[in-house]
C-alpha cells in the first residue's frame, strides 16, 4: 500500500498533495502568479508571530483560531477578548496606573465598552466610573430579559 506524499505550496504552504506532481504552488497562488500579479507576502499570525496562509480570514493560526475562537462567544465576552488581545499587541495601552480615567481623572484600571458590537471603541475607566456608567448596549441580559419578559429595555 502506498501513501500519498503530502506537499505544500511553496508560497503559502496550503496542501497541494491532489494536484499534479509538478504544480508548485495552490490553485489561489498559481493564479496570481500566472496573471503577472506579485505574489501576496507571507503572513504572521496576530498573536504569536507563526507564518499562516494568505487565505485565512482571521489573521490567526490554527492554533489559535482555535484556542481564541470567537464565534462560540456571546457578544460581551468577545469584545472582551478582543481587548485582551490588543492591550497584548500594544494596540491599547495596558492600564498599568498611568493611564488617567476618561471621566473623573483618577487612574484607569478597566476598559468601558458602551456598545459591544464595536469591540476596540473602548474608554480606559476607573471601577467606580465604570460602575456608575451603567449597562452597556447589545448587553447578553438585554435579550434575556426581553426573551422572557417581552419588556423592552429601558436605554
Amino acid at each position: 500500500m502506498t501513501t500519498k506524499q503530502v506537499r505544500e505550496c511553496e508560497h503559502c504552504g496550503a496542501d497541494i498533495s491532489n494536484r499534479h506532481h509538478r504544480a508548485r504552488f495552490c490553485f489561489d497562488c498559481a493564479e496570481i502568479k500566472n496573471n503577472g500579479g506579485p505574489l501576496r507576502k507571507k503572513l504572521t499570525c496576530s498573536h504569536c508571530a507563526n507564518t499562516i496562509s494568505p487565505h485565512s480570514t482571521t489573521g490567526l493560526c490554527g492554533y489559535h483560531r482555535k484556542k481564541v475562537n470567537l464565534n462560540s462567544l456571546s457578544v460581551m465576552a468577545a469584545a472582551h477578548k478582543i481587548v485582551a488581545l490588543a492591550v497584548k499587541s500594544k494596540i491599547l495601552p495596558e492600564l498599568d496606573g498611568t493611564i488617567p480615567c476618561h471621566d473623573c481623572g483618577r487612574p484607569a484600571h478597566e476598559y468601558d465598552h458602551r456598545d459591544y458590537k464595536k469591540p476596540l471603541d473602548v474608554s480606559p475607566v476607573c471601577r467606580a466610573c465604570n460602575k456608575h456608567r451603567g449597562r452597556a448596549k447589545n448587553h447578553p441580559m438585554d435579550e434575556i430579559t426581553r426573551k422572557y419578559t417581552g419588556k423592552p429595555i429601558k436605554a
